[in-house]
């Protein structure tokens, strides 16, 4: 979920990155901002998409100064593409693994803000499922924040787990239609 970069170029003191094109990918923020709802399905998909590029990029030991939804790209198939990070080498690291894991929370709280109710299974703005995990992640006491990314993908996917069970059992609004299992 990274950018791909093929090479860097110089040329008369100038320096570039050939890049992978992006030319029809909408950056996340704006297209977040466009839309009434999000399903559950898809902000799980997103959620596991940041996810992953981040805990791949903290064990290549690159933090990140500033992680928000403006970082990333949607292509044309629902792919979220990093777009840029920078590197902290300045010796702190636990304030910054701890500023990337708030920064996660703020953008699930984001993200969950758009979540569209299932037979009131769970519901969007400041009463949702992922409650526990905004809170926990976007607290700024280090006892009580996860320690790093990969607890946070851990708690994450318990919850996915768990309301996709909960999911199974509650019948469809219309009972004409035969229930569709989110899952295999």
């Amino acid at each position: 979920n990274i950018i791909q970069v093929f090479q860097l170029v110089e040329e008369d003191g100038f320096v570039a990155l050939e890049m992978e094109n992006l030319e029809d990918a909408e950056p996340f923020d704006q297209y977040l901002s466009k839309l009434t709802s999000l399903s559950f399905a898809e902000i799980k998909d997103y959620y596991r998409q940041i996810l992953a590029s981040v805990i791949y990029l903290h064990r290549q030991g690159i933090l990140l100064n500033d992680l928000q939804l403006s970082c990333f790209f949607i292509t044309n198939n629902e792919k979220i593409k990093w777009t840029w990070f920078t590197e902290i080498s300045n010796g702190k690291v636990l304030p910054a693994i701890s500023s990337n894991i708030h920064s996660l929370g703020l953008i699930l709280k984001n993200l969950s803000a758009l979540l569209k109710s299932r037979n009131n299974l769970y519901l969007g703005r400041d009463n949702n499922i992922f409650k526990q995990i905004i809170k926990k992640a976007s607290n700024k006491d280090g006892r009580i924040q996860y320690a790093n990314v990969n607890e946070l993908s851990k708690d994450f996917e318990k919850l996915i787990f768990a309301t996709y069970e909960k999911m199974a059992l509650v019948p469809s609004e219309d009972k004409k239609k035969k229930i569709q299992l989110p899952f295999k």
